[in-house]
């Protein structure tokens, strides 16, 4: 995997029910920034990658999945991070691991292999 200079993204986050208090799209921004030490957001017509932060509630869990892809849909991974506590919890660990995709995405994914049909 070759790092990409300065790789520019499109950031969506969602909140699913019982997750409206977790970290928000500006918030995570600065805080990957911050990290960096540059600019790594922008609209999406302007971005190489594209993420999407959604937290979402699990009984007693909470979970922020980070979904990767290039801006053309092409999927370059997933992360979960989960917490038993509060989502505030998460916010560190959530803006480091957003930064170290940033600074390292992983190879898209290759193509899922079609099966031959027997005739």
């Amino acid at each position: 995997m070759l790092a990409e200079a300065s790789l520019l993204v499109a950031l969506t986050v969602q909140h699913g029910s019982g997750a409206e208090a977790c970290l928000d799209s500006p918030r995570l921004k600065r805080g990957v920034e911050k990290r960096l030490k540059r600019r790594v957001f922008v609209e999406r017509a302007d971005a190489a990658l594209s993420f999407v932060v959604t937290f979402e509630k699990h009984g007693d869990e909470l979970e922020a999945r980070i979904e990767l892809s290039s801006i053309d849909g092409t999927p370059r991974g997933t992360r979960t991070l989960v917490t038993g506590g509060h989502c505030s919890t998460l916010d560190d660990s959530l803006a480091l691991s957003v930064a170290l995709l940033v600074d390292q995405p992983p190879d898209p994914e290759p193509a899922p292999a079609t099966v031959p049909r027997a005739t």
